[in-house]
């Protein structure tokens, strides 16, 4: 417990002092290596999570009673993510290790005209699917896994859609000549 502790209390000492100095404009770079510890970590707290709550007593004001639903929906949107990259390049008969930009923030990027709207896109999503983990503390995971599984394939889909109308109207919009910014511009005034 008392390991466990530590490097817990390390880890969320570390991460929001990264992000203070990640956010635009970025002075520093995350990488490969650190997105996997940080990915090794919040898989170990997720572990720790599921045992730790499953000890809890059944009146413990946060005991959720979905032990797997409950922090699928807390990782909703790195999961949903991976499989998501994963089926479409496998299916367009690419690897799954080759980069692209067809990452759900970089979806949502494309939708804003400020960098950061897609991250705020992306944290409205994930405070979305927390308050429907939490209200859902009392059910199990034959009530939670189908509805945050069933949210998060309802989300890829518009999220697609909106994707493809974007890049519809960046297809016209470059054959006209105009910026993407040009429109806006036109649009407003």
């Amino acid at each position: 417990e008392k390991n466990i502790l530590v490097y817990r209390s390390v880890f969320f000492g570390i991460t929001p002092g990264f992000l203070i100095f990640n956010w635009k404009p970025a002075k520093i770079f995350l990488g490969d290596s650190g997105t996997q510890i940080v990915g090794l970590l919040i898989a170990l707290n997720t572990v720790y999570f599921i045992q730790f709550n499953a000890h809890l007593p059944k009146e413990a004001t946060f005991k959720f009673i979905a032990n797997i639903g409950t922090p699928l929906g807390l990782l909703i949107i790195p999961l949903t993510d991976t499989i998501r990259i994963f089926l479409k390049r496998t299916l367009s008969g690419k690897s799954f290790m080759v980069a692209d930009n067809s990452h759900i923030h970089h979806v949502l990027l494309s939708f804003g005209k400020k960098s950061q709207s897609g991250y705020n896109h992306a944290n409205i999503i994930e405070v979305f699917f927390l308050i429907l983990v939490f209200s859902l503390r009392g059910y199990g995971d034959i009530v939670v896994l189908p509805l945050v599984m069933g949210m998060a394939v309802f989300f890829v889909i518009l999220l697609n859609v909106f994707y493809k109308k974007q890049k519809k109207k960046e297809a016209a919009n470059q054959k006209s000549g105009k910026t993407s910014n040009q429109v806006f511009i036109n649009k407003t005034a």
